[in-house]
């Protein structure tokens, strides 16, 4: 197993981080580093809180500023003298082209937003864990239902054979279903069901 230094690790760790920040599977894809890996370095930083974007703003690659932050950057730099300019590069991990590129990006409305998948909102995570809870849902009951109906096909089957004088017949059916509680319904009774 190869070792990483730390300094790699940080790397890709902060390039896993934020919005529109790539897969684990993808990044795992550019730089030969297998997903897994990537995936607990991820987890042991969040977990020691030893990286995030505000404390280590140089590992924050301004190509992966959203654009906020580009505009931020923008109103900050405007009116700076020479050396408070370059002061302010140094200290956001910039150089004074990348200004330059995003001030004619947001003339000319041409703003990228960063590369990368784009964040989810936690209102569409939720819906999406919602729908995966209803079709595993619709799936039981639709078993259910088939077994049911099955049942209940049989059960006419036997009347049309053998006819119903006892009662006997019913009533096997009936223990049948309620030996099988998974396929009613809490909120219909059973003799309804049948």
């Amino acid at each position: 197993m190869p070792h990483y230094s730390t300094h790699t690790k940080q790397t890709m760790v902060s390039k896993l981080m934020g919005p529109g920040a790539p897969s684990a599977q993808s990044l795992s894809i550019q730089t030969g580093i297998t997903q897994a890996t990537l995936s607990k370095w991820l987890r042991e930083f969040k977990s020691e809180r030893r990286i995030t974007m505000s404390e280590t703003p140089a590992l924050h690659s301004p190509r992966n500023w959203s654009t906020a932050e580009k505009l931020n950057a923008l109103i900050q730099s405007n009116g700076l003298t020479e050396r408070e300019l370059g002061e302010f590069l140094r200290s956001k991990g910039l150089k004074s082209e990348h200004l330059l590129v995003w001030k004619k990006q947001f003339i000319d409305g041409t703003v990228k937003p960063p590369p990368g998948r784009p964040a989810k909102d936690s209102h569409v995570k939720k819906l999406e864990k919602e729908i995966v809870t209803l079709k595993k849902d619709l799936r039981r009951k639709d078993a259910a239902l088939s077994e049911a109906s099955a049942l209940l096909i049989l059960k006419k089957k036997v009347h049309e054979i053998w006819g119903d004088e006892e009662g006997e017949v019913e009533m096997q059916v009936i223990a049948g279903i309620t030996q099988r509680p998974y396929l009613l319904t809490n909120s219909v009774p059973l003799k309804e069901q049948l």
